[in-house]
């Protein structure tokens, strides 16, 4: 799996450089919500939404609040022009399904503005007092409850939506109906300003509600080499057509945001899928480019289920996660139809199925998915009927950092046997033996998540007392079910100790551990790892384990560029599985020694072309 956007190295030492010479930037994250209410008897949507009761020509509103701190934005709306003031009577409020952005207040769904060729032909809104240098995203919603040729035109600075029926919006099917909600996701404002019209393209158009924030959409495009989007994509592509998509590994460091600016996200391979697909529909009603709509990766008999790892999330905050996959029909419709090919997609736990084939609009929006203690979301693809299922495009959208990121080493340790080592991107650490130890000295030159060789070396200075097939079956802790159903053991009467050597002694590193017994039959007493490094020790309890692992942070080698870590049990046994060892970003006073170990450390990480 190659040609995607990858964090150059090469380039970014002298951009990082430069970053540390810079003050930081505090523009502060902005959040507005706007209810247009053309009933002041009805009551207002919860928390500090801008309630706006008229939109009369030339009314303004110098100070709309924040509606995360309460606090005036210093925004101000003005009407340039005229919005008529809505019907006498309330619409029903929202209520899913389908489900809709959690920002959206049904109490701001019941009421609305309106355009009407007749008197009030273009509503116009002017909002001032934005940071130019910033990009925004603009969400708008209408909503009639009945009366079908209810049909807006939304346009902000000129431009159409990015997404789905952007011209026109239908305030019943599109609004009340199908909860769509049009979006923009990189609005401008030059000189502070940028405008929203509103214009009817049938008997009304509605306006009911609206949010301008700094949430970032990052666009992922899965799918074949030389069918690559242009622009802001993320691009994750194979040339292969069978026998499956490389990996486990990471596939994309250092995604660019929909405006272009490289945010921390990272993608890491869990299970691989079977091949592209280049037969998805052409047509543009799914509101993303034709290269993104045209090709996938598809998941097959041979490789039913495959997940996609969204890491470099902050713990706890919640994201939206938007889908999409498509396949031309199989037959020669209406007269042949082929096989029905629907996918089923998981999120957060939560699953949903998209019909793939002939699918030229419609998606599965996941919506407040929650980034776990790691900071990372899974996306697990398989088939709920037909003979594929596909995924060409993720959309994620949220607030995210821009903290330069670099790949990982990923070690499995365990069993020698054929479905317990991990392929890919992975180093593995093997043996058949049971007890009396594993025998191994270690791997010198460990590859990367990204598949590069390096010069770090992994040295068993204290052997383990043998290795454990029979850990719990799952991938919840961020690791392939390969490396997570096997592990290494340590006993009561025998730790171990592994070193790594040529680390760079200026930078810091991330560390995460995870080690699995199978509860059913699993041997008496606590089966508790404990892992020391640098004085810290922390536990991890195997015992039935799925999802747990312990981490340390921005752990420091010695003055040689070593670490040394010991594992022992504070119980019967304790099992080691799987680690991942990430460098991070040192402090700007060590940055410049670092910068020049990067060569060794990383081998002056290339940018990837096109091709496997």
């Amino acid at each position: 799996m190659s040609s995607y956007h990858q964090l150059a190295w090469r380039r970014l030492l002298p951009a990082l450089v430069f970053a540390f010479a810079l003050p930081c930037n505090s523009a502060r994250a902005i959040d507005l919500r706007i209810d247009f209410e053309s009933n002041p008897g009805s009551a207002d949507p919860t928390g500090h939404w801008n309630t706006i009761p008229t939109g009369a020509l030339n009314s303004s509103y110098p100070g709309l609040i924040d509606y995360q701190t309460g606090v005036a934005s210093g925004v101000a709306l003005l009407f340039v022009q005229a919005a008529g003031p809505g019907g006498d009577t309330l619409n029903p409020a929202w209520s899913a399904p389908p489900d809709f952005p959690s920002w959206i207040d049904p109490l701001a769904t019941r009421d609305n503005f309106y355009t009407r060729d007749l008197d009030f032909p273009h509503a116009q809104l002017r909002f001032s007092g934005l940071d130019p240098d910033k990009t925004y995203r603009v969400e708008v919603l209408g909503s009639r409850a009945s009366s079908t040729n209810r049909d807006s035109v939304y346009r902000v600075n000129g431009a159409f939506s990015d997404n789905l029926n952007s011209n026109p919006y239908n305030a019943y099917y599109d609004g009340y109906v199908d909860h769509e909600v049009m979006t923009w996701r990189t609005v401008t404002a030059a000189g502070g300003e940028f405008d929203l019209i509103n214009s009817a393209s049938g008997q009304h158009g509605y306006l009911s509600a609206m949010r301008i924030s700094d949430e970032q959409s990052v666009l992922i495009d899965l799918g074949r080499t030389n069918r690559p989007t242009p622009g802001n994509w993320n691009n994750i592509t194979t040339d292969r057509g069978s026998g499956g998509t490389e990996g486990p590994g990471h596939v994309l460091l250092g995604a660019v945001d929909a405006g272009g600016v490289e945010t921390s996200i990272k993608v890491n391979v869990l299970a691989p899928f079977q091949a592209y697909n280049s037969d998805g529909v052409g047509t543009a009603q799914s509101g993303y480019p034709y290269e993104a709509r045209t090709d996938s990766f598809a998941t097959g008999s041979s490789f039913p289920k495959a997940t996609i790892q969204l890491e470099g999330l902050t713990p706890g905050d919640t994201y939206d996660v938007i889908l999409f996959g498509s396949r031309a029909d199989t037959g020669s419709p209406p007269e042949n139809p082929g096989e029905t090919r629907e996918a089923k997609y998981t999120v957060g736990g939560v699953s949903k199925n998209l019909v793939n084939t002939a699918n030229a609009s419609n998606v599965v929006r996941f919506y407040d998915v929650v980034a776990n203690a790691q900071g990372h979301i899974q996306i697990d693809t398989e088939i709920a009927a037909g003979s594929f299922s596909y995924l060409g495009v993720i959309e994620v959208i949220g607030r995210f950092a821009s903290d330069p990121v670099g790949p990982s080493f990923l070690v499995d340790f365990g069993e020698s046997a054929s479905g317990y080592t991990t392929g890919g991107y992975w180093n593995n650490l093997a043996t058949d033996r049971g007890s009396g130890g594993t025998l191994l000295t270690g791997i010198n030159g460990l590859i990367n998540s990204l598949g590069d060789p390096t010069k770090v070396n992994l040295l068993i200075t204290d052997d383990f007392y043998g290795r454990n097939n029979a850990g719990e079956v799952s991938d919840d802790a961020g690791f392939p079910t390969t490396a997570q159903r096997d592990s290494f053991a340590v006993a009561s009467n025998n730790p171990a100790q592994i070193v790594l050597e040529n680390l760079h002694p200026a930078a810091g590193y991330d560390l995460t551990f995870f080690g699995s017994r199978r509860a059913s039959d699993a041997p008496s007493g606590n089966l508790v790892l404990d892992v020391t490094i640098n004085g810290e020790t922390l536990s991890l309890d195997g015992r039935g384990n799925t999802e747990d692992v312990i981490m340390f942070k921005n752990i420091l080698p010695d003055p040689t560029g070593t670490l040394t870590i010991d594992f022992a049990t504070s119980g019967t046994y304790g099992y080691l599985g799987a680690m991942s060892v990430t460098m991070i970003v040192p402090e700007p006073g060590s940055f410049m020694m670092m910068a020049i170990a990067l060569v060794g450390f990383l081998g002056l990480r290339r940018r990837r072309k096109a091709g496997t």
